[in-house]
């Protein structure tokens, strides 16, 4: 019998937001950053989306997955007014909490 393993859906993440989608933003992924699932922390460098790492700012968390691999891809982000699960998110470092937070973005 095959085993699927189902990633992360669009959203899932997401615990509550503003109403209208006031909590989204339209962005760009910089090209180099390869499949980045649903719940994804993004820093921003050079104007574009990055997945965050340890040291980074954290500012937003992608809505869906996108592949940036070996080009920019158009994504959807949470940038503010929202409440969020941290066990459904991706690169998620305790220094990101209150980074998230100072943006509105509770981590639950």
């Amino acid at each position: 019998m095959t085993t699927f393993v189902e990633g992360r859906h669009a959203g899932e993440f997401v615990l509550s937001e503003g109403s209208g989608h006031i909590s989204r933003d339209n962005g760009t992924v910089a090209s180099g950053q390869g499949k980045l699932a649903a719940g994804t922390v993004l820093a921003i460098e050079t104007g574009k989306y990055v997945a965050a790492e340890a040291g980074d700012t954290a500012v937003a968390i992608l809505f869906a997955a996108v592949d940036a691999t070996s080009a920019d891809a158009k994504a959807v982000v949470i940038a503010r007014s929202a409440e969020v699960a941290g066990v459904a998110l991706t690169g998620l470092v305790t220094a990101h909490r209150a980074q998230l937070a100072d943006v509105g973005i509770v981590v639950r």
